[in-house]
């Protein structure tokens, strides 16, 4: 180890031998003895220059041992070896030095012991030990070397210990010698002054300090910062040139000042090398948003977009006008990305801000020409708007109103449409021709969202600008269907005589006019155009199930004219091509059987035949019930008895269970058993008070109590009737009348009342408590009062009220998520149900409501059915289950195929969940940019469908937040909370976006001292 007091050692050995010199006076035996005792103190000096420390300790310990009295070789002694204490380590060196200041206060080597202290901690770099020993005795001597390197050590031990004043007053002194420590002194006098912005002395001391090759690294990392804040950027671009060609490491602010400088100057290519390394070391997201811009642009005008983007979306992080700029410049490196996406984000937020109204007026066409080019055609209309408003007559403008014309013509938002061509006009035939389609389109929709009156009110104004001769052909042929419908059935005539004989639609609505004519009971006409329907339908390929509908509707109109054999040979011809309505054609041929009257045995076979093949079915109650009829008719009344009892065991909840009660107790009474006719009168009673059956049963139980059979509760049944039928019928139908009005009249909430009002005084179980019942639940729904409307529809007891009210029930029960409580209701629907429609709702129902409690092998088996039915009205529906099971089961390509597949040909509702889903399937994957591009064809091809675009929207911006890019996905965000019109979505991407500042907060690593 080398000594820290190699020359204050020095100087005691010269004081020694001096003092030797002056001792000659003494006597003989007098110098032997100082003879030994400076021979053995000048060993001790010898040993200690040499830095034995060790071995000069022992021999200063043995001469003051030997020697020493109180003369000053002994205080000396006792100097050293607390210093070579202090060399050694030893624990008591301290406390010994400070002994030697106390014991000897005015001692010189005393001054000397606290600096011997400090410059001891300096050494081991222990500086506040060292300061608070400089510290005892701060007064330094600047002639004397030994001073002058213990006043350095005091001045580095105050700057390390922040206390840079009194730092920099040594500083200032020392640096003006020429002594070893006189450069670096320079160095941190620059550097404090640096530090206090005196730019012009730091720059003259830091300059000095260059001729120090030990210190002038540590000039190079700050005097190119001191040039940069005097502005003299020359001097700084040489001195950090000069550095770099010397392998020197520039601190991260020399490299970003000098990229700036280049950056200024527009040598983007040596700006773009600074602004690298600077990146190399601080991380993007830590850097200040004009920094930002400008490595951004920098990488821009040098070829590299792709890295110009993150550093551009940290600028665009703002409401100023630079992150107008900032994202204007975004948008435009995104389109040379081709990432279409981004660019729409970033040229809505620069088009937002309005700091610059040239940038402003950039970024507003930018973004109406991209919103064209990605096919949102929608919002290409609204943006068009806001542009001619803000910027009238610039020389976009002939430009804008194109894409404003030609979007309103692609635009899936056809509302929007229409009213935009309804208050600017319709002036050529391009417009005329779009408005058309536009209507038809919304027609279309209306339809498929089972809106008959809108599709209708579409369907007529499409018919304002007949440009188009299929169009208009084809909204004919669909005002014919809707018409049919809901039951308007002249209307539907009417509009399917408007097809011409050479339209494609000239067939199909052969059809629909046989079926209107049908529904009308002008069976004659029904069976001429029925049979114009078969004969074309075959020769132009038309579907094999809709040919074989139309022989069987055909077969029943010449039931309706009574022509039976022709009947009959009708429904053999539609089971021959291939009708599926097996049960009700038999039940129709057993019906013409028994209306011929020539073969009952065979119209009883066949009754007997479709109740035993087909009991599940709506029909076979029927035929055991004509079965009874046929067999009382014969006065076989025991057999008859056979018939209803089968319906009455079996069939509960049919039409014909108390005609069955009440039929069987006439064939009871006929046959002698008066104890069980008068059960089956009781139980007519106790079942439809209010029936006219009731009636019936009341009438018989009287007239069997008075022919002796004696009926001990007559008077209690009799009660019974009274209280369910306390007014007249026709009374009752009065106050029902007047209570219904306002349901008719679609005021809703006087309706609430008045038909609560007539249910009071109303008997339960009559058939105008059914009727007002089923329409207080419709006004409920209607209402959204969704537990009230299916409390009102449970109250309906008789059929065929019944079949809808339970449709009702189960699709109320499936918007209130009650899934289990759906799927009874469905099921019990399926026993009852008599109509298409209804069966149809069954298997749609349950198809809803097994995927949603995870049955997915019972969901698929109903969506199967859908399929193979080819309910056309639900198939979409069925195939987007079929694809969401695929989903739940991780079969993705599945899913992918079939989720694509949907959303192209479904233009309803159904397609832009498919679209959605599709997206959905893609993030699952990972796939995110594929995921960002599916979801965006949500509000390209499904602009009506709100919920879904919103949903879409936030699915995106999750995309984007897990490629972390937090940018994008807050103008995602921010897109949302300005545009959705739905408030739930609004409130989800507020507190998403409250997520992302958090997210952005705990992953942006917290900058250091220097890069601040």
């Amino acid at each position: 180890m080398i000594s820290h007091f190699k020359n204050i050692k020095i100087d005691l050995l010269t004081s020694c031998l001096v003092l030797l010199l002056f001792s000659n006076n003494l006597s003989a035996q007098e110098s032997l003895y100082y003879s030994d005792n400076v021979k053995l103190f000048n060993k001790a000096i010898v040993l200690y220059n040499e830095n034995n420390f060790s071995a000069a300790r022992r021999e200063f310990e043995l001469f003051e041992s030997k020697h020493c009295g109180e003369d000053e070789k002994c205080v000396e002694a006792h100097f050293y070896i607390a210093v070579c204490n202090l060399e050694l380590q030893h624990p008591e060196a301290k406390s010994q030095i400070e002994s030697f200041v106390n014991t000897y206060p005015v001692h010189p080597l005393s001054v000397k012991a606290y600096k011997v202290l400090g410059s001891y901690y300096f050494e081991k770099g222990e500086y506040e030990k060292a300061l608070a020993a400089f510290d005892k005795d701060p007064y330094f001597d600047f002639y004397d070397d030994d001073d002058i390197k213990i006043a350095y050590q005091a001045a580095y031990s105050n700057f390390d210990q922040g206390k840079t004043k009194e730092a920099n007053k040594l500083f200032q002194v020392l640096k003006k010698g020429t002594h070893p420590y006189a450069l670096k002194s320079s160095y941190y006098a620059g550097y404090i002054e640096y530090d206090q912005k005196e730019y012009e002395q730091s720059i003259k001391d830091l300059e000095k300090s260059l001729s120090d090759k030990e210190i002038s690294t540590y000039t190079y990392s700050i005097l190119p910062l001191a040039y940069y804040a005097l502005g003299q950027e020359d001097k700084m671009l040489a001195l950090v040139k000069d550095a770099k060609s010397k392998g020197i490491h520039l601190p991260t602010d020399a490299l970003l000042f000098t990229g700036k400088v280049y950056y200024t100057k527009k040598d983007y290519a040596t700006a773009l090398i600074y602004f690298n390394d600077y990146l190399a070391e601080v991380p993007v997201q830590v850097i200040d948003r004009n920094t930002a811009y400008q490595i951004g642009f920098t990488n821009y005008k040098e070829g590299f977009p792709e890295k110009a983007v993150q550093p551009l979306s940290v600028a665009s992080d703002g409401n100023d006008e630079l992150a107008q700029i900032a994202a204007y410049d975004l948008g435009a490196v995104s389109i040379e990305l081709n990432q279409k996406d981004k660019a729409l984000l970033a040229f809505e937020k620069s088009r937002k801000l309005s700091f610059n109204k040239e940038i402003q007026k950039q970024a507003s066409y930018n973004f109406i020409k991209v919103q064209f080019e990605l096919g949102l055609y929608t919002q290409v209309g609204d943006a068009c708007e806001l542009f001619l408003f803000d910027f009238p007559d610039s020389e976009y403008d002939s430009e804008v109103h194109e894409y404003l014309q030609i979007s309103y013509v692609n635009s899936g938002d056809y509302n929007k449409a229409l009213e935009v061509f309804d208050r600017i006009g319709v002036n050529n035939e391009e417009t005329k021709q779009a408005y058309q389609e536009a209507a038809f389109n919304k027609a279309v929709e209306n339809a498929n969202d089972n809106n008959a009156r809108g599709a209708i009110d579409m369907l007529l104004k499409s018919q304002k600008y007949p440009m188009s001769d299929e169009i208009y052909d084809a909204s004919n042929f669909w005002l014919g269907e809707t018409y049919t419908s809901i039951s308007q059935l002249d209307s539907a005539i009417t509009a399917y005589d408007e097809v011409p004989n050479d339209s494609k639609f000239h067939v199909a609505s052969l059809f629909g006019r046989g079926y209107a004519f049908y529904a009308k009971q002008e069976y004659q006409l029904g069976i001429d155009y029925f049979t114009k329907y078969i004969n074309l339908g075959r020769k132009e390929k038309e579907a094999r199930e809709k040919v074989a509908e139309a022989v069987l509707r055909r077969a029943d109109c010449y039931f309706g004219i009574s022509n039976y054999h022709v009947a009959q040979r009708s429904y053999d011809m539609a089971i021959s091509a291939g009708s599926k309505d097996v049960a009700y054609i038999n039940y129709q041929k057993a019906q013409t059987y028994r209306a011929l009257g020539s073969n009952n045995d065979e119209a009883f076979r066949m009754y007997q035949q479709v109740g035993e093949k087909y009991g599940e079915t709506p029909f076979a109650p029927l035929s055991y019930f004509q079965s009874g009829l046929m067999m009382a008719e014969a006065d076989r009344n025991g057999e008859a008895i056979s018939q209803f009892t089968k319906v009455i065991s079996r069939y509960e909840k049919t039409n014909v269970y108390v005609p069955s009660l009440l039929k069987r107790a006439l064939c009871y009474k006929l046959e002698g058993e008066l104890d069980n006719a008068e059960t089956d009168y009781k139980n007519v009673i106790d079942t439809a008070p209010t029936s006219k059956f009731a009636e019936a049963a009341i009438t018989s139980l009287q007239g069997l109590n008075a022919s002796g059979h004696v009926i001990s509760d007559m008077a209690l049944y009799r009660h019974k009737f009274d209280e369910a039928n306390p007014m007249s019928t026709a009374t009752l139908q009065g106050d029902f009348e007047m209570a219904i009005k306002p349901f008719q009249e679609k005021n809703y909430d006087q309706a609430i009342i008045s038909l609560n009002d007539f249910l009071v005084k109303a008997p339960v179980n009559s058939s105008v408590a059914d009727e007002a019942n089923q329409a207080l639940g419709i006004t409920y729904k209607i209402k959204d009062q969704k537990e009230l409307a299916i409390a009102s529809f449970q109250k309906v007891n008789g059929m065929p009220l019944k079949e809808k009210a339970l449709r009702y029930i189960g699709e109320l029960q499936l918007m209130l998520e009650k899934y289990d409580d759906a799927i009874v209701t469905f099921v019990e629907l399926e026993k009852v149900a008599i109509r298409k429609t209804s069966k149809w709702a069954v298997y749609v129902g349950l198809m809803k409501a097994e995927f949603q409690v995870k049955d997915y092998s019972a969901c698929k088996a109903y969506a199967t059915k859908i399929i193979d039915q080819n309910i056309k009205r639900y198939v979409f529906e069925a195939e987007l289950y079929l694809a969401k099971i695929d989903l739940e089961e991780k079969k993705y390509t599945n899913a992918l195929t079939s989720f694509d597949a949907i959303a192209n040909k479904a233009n309803s509702q159904i397609g832009a969940e498919a679209q959605y889903l599709l997206g959905k399937t893609f993030r699952v994957m990972e796939n995110y940019n594929e995921s960002t591009k599916a979801l965006i064809e949500v509000q390209k091809n499904y602009a009506s469908y709100s919920e879904w675009i919103n949903k879409a929207y936030l699915l995106i911006a999750e995309n984007y937040i897990s490629l972390n890019d937090l940018f994008q996905a807050k103008a995602t965000l921010e897109s949302i909370i300005s545009g959705s019109d739905i408030p739930e979505y609004k409130v989800q991407a507020a507190q998403r976006l409250k997520d992302i500042e958090q997210l952005k907060t705990n992953s942006t690593p917290t900058p250091t001292k220097e890069n601040q």
